[in-house]
């Protein structure tokens, strides 16, 4: 289960909170792998060490895409697929 969501059967309304909640947490995901991104070619422009961007980028991208699962399992069993 994704830190920061709590599993729950969605209620009928317009916006279902727990698919608000995971996509909350799926778009920052994203931007930690932008800004991982960003600060790489920072330091590719700098002369800097690209140590470790490699493993923080891996870890990164596995939990933006555990998130997208738990995202696309929680719009599946609980029918929410309308904004």
């Amino acid at each position: 289960m994704v830190q920061g969501y709590r599993g729950g059967i969605c209620k009928t309304s317009i916006v279902c909170p727990e698919k608000k909640a995971l996509m909350d947490l799926f778009i920052a995901a994203v931007r930690d792998i932008m800004a991982l991104q960003d600060a790489e070619v920072q330091a590719i422009r700098e002369g800097k060490s690209l140590q470790g961007f490699d493993l923080a980028l891996d870890a990164a991208r596995s939990k933006r895409d555990r998130i997208k699962r738990e995202f696309l399992l929680h719009v599946q069993a609980h029918g929410c697929s309308e904004i």
